[in-house]
């Protein structure tokens, strides 16, 4: 079961570590189109899964704030507001040809840098939302339980290491005393067979 568990941790890590590393690549080659540099691959190689993930998160946000893109929705919220207003408008009374073209004249700038930022989100939602980024955090839950399983394993794996290494100590230490039996041993019995030699000798003069 414990196996079971170690190779299906294995599997989904590696899982969101390859879609993890699509959406760096994907990151940095956006950033280097617009001329920004807030995640390289250097800055990743190595880091813990969540840490990376939190740092495309924080890159997608200096990205937003740099490019005044915060700006630019909440300017977008309002224009949006201005257009349905004069939309309605338009629906309940006539405007004339010069009116409508005053509306357009003045929305310009608004419109174009919506539309220049709006291809911008787009190049990058592309990957943001793509499934291999968005799938993420329906596996984190697993994952999770996978390495706290596997913290555990470890953990008792630990344990037995240090109870094999205690025993090899005490065998060392048994052998050793064992050792020093045999020899004392030894010694005796050659120090009686030096002595019946002796006595033989004497016997014989």
């Amino acid at each position: 079961m414990e196996g079971i568990m170690e190779d299906k941790s294995d599997i989904i890590a590696q899982e969101i570590e390859s879609r993890v590393e699509k959406v760096e690549s994907y990151l940095v080659d956006i950033q280097s189109a617009i001329g920004n540099k807030y995640l390289t691959k250097e800055l990743t190689k190595g880091k813990p899964l969540l840490y990376r993930i939190e740092n495309l998160e924080r890159s997608i946000n200096q990205i937003i704030k740099s490019n005044k893109l915060d700006e630019l929705f909440s300017k977008y919220t309002t224009l949006k507001k201005l257009i349905d207003s004069i939309n309605d408008k338009i629906k309940t009374s006539a405007i004339d040809t010069d009116a409508k073209l005053d509306i357009v004249l003045i929305s310009e700038k608004e419109l174009i840098e919506v539309s220049n930022k709006v291809e911008e989100i787009k190049s990058l939602q592309q990957y943001i939302n793509s499934k291999e980024y968005t799938k993420i955090e329906e596996l984190l839950p697993q994952y999770t339980i996978c390495q706290n399983e596997n913290r555990k394993i470890k953990e008792e794996l630990n344990f037995l290491t240090q109870k094999i290494y205690k025993c090899l100590d005490e065998y060392n230490i048994f052998t050793e005393k064992l050792s020093e039996i045999f020899i004392w041993y030894n010694n005796i019995l050659t120090e009686i067979e030096l002595k019946i030699l002796e006595l033989e000798r004497n016997k014989k003069d």
